[in-house]
């Protein structure tokens, strides 16, 4: 990021959040349809799942030694991958960095790949040394020749709008019902009950979600 921050062809933009965790914002979308842009999230789980709904491809980027192999085990985000980077392989991590990328690689295998004509490599690298860096660049061109070919970006697009369509109904359905005047004057007293355990949080959610429909 150092590097490119400084290059007369990059443009770095932070996008405020708005509330929303990891940094996708509900624009997000609207920000990166015109050109190549590269979007970076904090890791926090639900924002991968917005980003990868949004973007041409998703790469998931692990840290050796820290867990992240572990993900294979629970799948989730790493069946939205269409790439893994284990990065930092250099000095005292490189031997941690071969071991995640193997426990990753075993666990790939046990995820249908989203597209049959590509599976999700596991690539090893080090943005300090540059080790491998060119071999993912590589990678991803050979992603974006594979889906080419494959003539499938038009079904990609149509599900990525279908998503973003979903996606605003339920942003604007959250913000009307917090607008709402008896849906506030009630929520007050059923948040009440809830924290002193004289109602069940399913039961007051229901009964916020009838007196939104029902209200004018």
């Amino acid at each position: 990021m150092q590097k490119i921050s400084t290059s007369d062809n990059a443009y770095i933009r932070p996008s405020p959040s708005g509330g929303s965790l990891g940094g996708v914002a509900r624009k997000t979308l609207e920000t990166i349809v015109l050109t190549e842009v590269f979007v970076e999230t904090v890791g926090v789980g639900q924002s991968e799942i917005l980003v990868s709904e949004m973007v041409d491809m998703f790469v998931l980027l692990a840290q050796p030694g820290s867990g992240d192999e572990l993900q294979g085990i629970k799948k989730g985000i790493m069946e939205l991958a269409d790439m893994i980077v284990v990065n930092k392989s250099d000095g005292a991590l490189e031997t941690p960095a071969k071991i995640t990328t193997r426990a990753l690689l075993d666990a790939m295998r046990l995820i249908a790949p989203k597209a049959i004509e590509w599976n999700p490599p596991v690539v090893r690298a080090s943005a300090y040394t540059g080790y491998n860096l060119e071999r993912v660049y590589d990678t991803i061109n050979t992603y974006f020749q594979k889906i080419n070919e494959s003539n499938r970006w038009d079904d990609i697009r149509k599900t990525q709008q279908s998503h973003w369509m979903w996606r605003e109904v339920k942003n604007l359905i959250f913000e009307r019902l917090h607008q709402n005047k008896e849906v506030k004057s009630l929520a007050k007293d059923l948040e009440k009950g809830v924290a002193d355990g004289t109602i069940a949080p399913t039961i007051a959610a229901y009964a916020i979600f009838e007196k939104f429909v029902g209200s004018k």
